[in-house]
């Protein structure tokens, strides 16, 4: 009745998630490989010339920092109102 992957542990949840993160970061690769050109990015009083992937990195690691912080200060707060 089980198969073998659910007697190790791993549910259809976990593999869909496995597959998901796959497909995920094939796409990651391809957008990164597709905008190697150099870019100018202006940061107030600075000019910082960088490959176009490099700032999609840097802005994909920003929204994930903040994505954490405001999940980590909404879950505070909800254990303070219990």
């Amino acid at each position: 009745m089980t198969d073998r992957a659910e007697q190790q542990g791993m549910t259809t949840k976990t593999r869909i998630k496995i597959v998901v993160g796959i497909i995920l970061g094939i796409l990651g690769l391809i957008i990164m490989f597709q905008n190697t050109e150099t870019v100018t990015t202006r940061l107030l009083f600075l000019e910082l010339p960088m490959p176009r992937f490099v700032l999609l990195l840097v802005m994909l690691l920003i929204g994930f920092i903040l994505g954490v912080v405001t999940m980590t200060i909404r879950k505070r707060r909800r254990a303070k109102e219990r």
